[in-house]
């Protein structure tokens, strides 16, 4: 899987509550936020994922975070990944090439969408600057927010 940075976090609330409320939280922080994709959530063995946005046509990034308890204090902490992995790695070399044939002709064929697609992000922000609207958050910015704002937890560094 192809990873980020390294993300952890601190709460005085207990794992079983934690994940109770998590799911809570995301959907108040999502609509507040107004994000586009939403933001999951799913339970894990050993703690939960937080999926912050589409990563492609059938990929996610997620933050994978592993929960422990050490007395009074719930340690989080975790990695964004892109998931599922692709799984292009494997291919032979012939393949790899007329894949990226396939791509440079659909391509050609899909400039003058795609141009237009840019042109009308482009202007989309052009018009949140000048209306004075915040610029949009990151993936990063997006998980340390609401962990902090909404959850409670304390940022700290990940253990060496």
């Amino acid at each position: 899987m192809k990873s980020t940075k390294h993300f952890a976090f601190t709460t005085p609330l207990p794992p079983d509550d934690l994940l109770a409320r998590l799911p809570l939280e995301l959907d108040a922080y999502a609509s507040e936020h107004r994000l586009r994709d939403g933001l999951l959530f799913k339970k894990t063995e050993d703690g939960f994922r937080i999926g912050l946005g589409q990563a492609g046509h059938s990929h996610g990034d997620w933050y994978f975070a592993t929960m422990e308890r050490a007395g009074d204090v719930t340690y989080i902490q975790g990695e964004i990944k892109t998931d599922p992995p692709y799984e292009s790695d494997n291919q032979p070399k012939w393949k790899t090439v007329l894949d990226w044939i396939g791509i440079g002709f659909l391509a050609l064929l899909c400039a003058i969408p795609i141009l237009v697609i840019w042109l009308v992000f482009g202007v989309k922000s052009l018009i949140r600057k000048l209306r004075g609207l915040p610029r949009e958050l990151t993936r990063e910015e997006i998980l340390v927010d609401f962990m902090t704002t909404r959850m409670g937890c304390t940022p700290n560094s990940p253990p060496q």
